[in-house]
């Protein structure tokens, strides 16, 4: 998968992993994009779900290794499968799942 985005020619992936990556990052893009091409993010949310993601994953990764309960290569295998099953999910999906921010939002001062 070589989708262009903004422009840009994505890189090709290295590997399986990598191939996993792309396409559930390209099905998470497609499922915030409606059919005028805008997308709606409420980046407070995207920020706090990718910083929330990435320590449990560290965490994660770290345990297993040093527990001896996984090789580092069987969690690669795993994840990309996940990342497989989770992109062919949104792809099945029925139009764009976008979600917009409302509210107030507090100001320092």
């Amino acid at each position: 998968m070589n989708e262009r985005t903004n422009g840009t020619a994505a890189a090709p992936p290295a590997n399986a992993l990598g191939e996993a990556i792309q396409r559930h990052a390209a099905a998470l893009l497609k499922a915030s994009t409606n059919a005028q091409g805008m997308m709606a993010i409420n980046p407070a949310q995207l920020y706090c779900d990718v910083e929330l993601a990435n320590l449990r994953i560290e965490i994660l990764f770290e345990a297993l290794v040093q527990a001896g309960v996984i090789q580092p290569g069987d969690l690669v295998q795993k994840l990309t499968a996940k990342l497989h099953f989770e992109a062919g999910q949104l792809e099945a999906q029925d139009g764009p799942q976008i979600q917009l921010a409302t509210g107030s939002i507090p100001r320092n001062g």
